[in-house]
């Protein structure tokens, strides 16, 4: 028989209704080439004078106390990924609900955030390797989103948004087997570079600008900081803060000078949206969708290999009403 590779596996998640209970009854085929598992074990090796000059093997061992498994996994995202996987890392003590078709979510705070534990609500998922050969997959259950970067750039992954998620889990399991059958997440509405219609940001001087015409590239990265209490296995899942930074990539042009005065200066209470568009702006179909930030630009640099090209780190923050440090707007169909 042939040595396994990539292509033989297929790779799956599964919202849990209840935590710590995996589920295997309708798995989504993630659209990846891969999906890592890794749980390393705390490694003892207790130093006794036993004649040898190291270690002997009588006072070595590990084991897995207190250690949790991750998955990292890289998603082309799509409609149903962003209705199923974004909520893991914009975290809901409800579930969040459609408009029509739009699907709205944001950076919560305390009475609208999730304890998966104690109260089973928020989101939380089993992820599955299926390997090729039987009683062979991997399980990690009731895994949680820790970080998600998205990022869209012409010259990389076909020019589509790709979301690298970050999971910290519950269990994990070996030599299991799969059963339920996988129905793979359809890529028909990709957000593509192509169709991003609108890049607006508000600065103070020159209001609402759309660099639509010099945008280049963009990622947000978003951190609900997810883990146990006291790094406890059996400990509430708690998210103590939101971090969210990102990169804009630009042309030059009359908005970008404006932007570097604004990097130099020692002004407070000065946060701007950001709000890059796919489609209208109107989300009302599928395929659209607006990414809207809260930020501080904290960093420029240039390029000028080619024309002066700069790139922007920001950082997201919250606002007055209705202003967060990641906010997101999408379509998709409703059955």
């Amino acid at each position: 028989m042939a040595y396994k590779v990539k292509l033989d596996y297929t790779f799956t998640y599964e919202r849990e209704a209840a935590y710590d209970t995996p589920v295997d009854s309708a798995p989504v085929g993630i659209p990846t080439e891969d999906m890592t598992f890794k749980q390393e074990p705390n490694t003892h090796r207790f130093m006794r004078a036993m004649g040898t000059r190291g270690v002997d093997e009588e006072n070595a061992w590990n084991d897995t106390f207190g250690v949790f498994p991750t998955a990292s996994v890289s998603v082309r995202m799509c409609p149903q990924i962003m209705q199923e996987l974004m909520p893991g890392i914009l975290q809901d003590s409800t579930n969040y609900e459609t408009v029509g078709g739009k699907w709205t979510m944001f950076t919560n705070n305390y009475a609208d955030l999730p304890s998966p534990r104690t109260t089973g609500d928020g989101y939380f998922y089993t992820l599955t390797r299926n390997s090729p050969d039987t009683a062979n997959d991997e399980y990690l259950t009731s895994a949680i989103p820790t970080s998600l970067k998205l990022s869209i750039d012409p010259s990389a992954n076909d020019g589509v948004l790709i979301g690298d998620f970050e999971f910290i889990g519950k269990d994990y399991t070996r030599e299991a087997t799969h059963s339920g059958t996988i129905t793979d997440a359809p890529l028909t509405e990709q957000y593509q570079w192509g169709e991003i219609t609108a890049v607006k940001l508000t600065t103070p001087s020159a209001g609402e600008t759309n660099m639509i015409n010099d945008f280049v590239s963009c990622e947000f990265n978003i951190t609900n900081g997810a883990k146990y209490v006291s790094d406890l296995p059996e400990g509430e899942v708690v998210f103590p803060k939101w971090e969210v930074t990102g990169q804009l990539k630009v042309i030059a042009g009359t908005t970008t000078e404006e932007m570097k005065t604004l990097v130099l200066a020692s002004l407070v209470n000065t946060g701007m949206p950001l709000v890059i568009s796919f489609g209208d702006g109107t989300v009302s179909e599928p395929g659209e969708m607006n990414i809207t930030s809260h930020i501080y630009l904290t960093n420029w640099e240039s390029d000028f290999e080619e024309g002066e090209v700069i790139t922007f780190d920001f950082e997201g923050v919250f606002g007055g009403a209705g202003e967060y440090p990641f906010k997101v707007e999408f379509w998709v169909p409703t059955v």
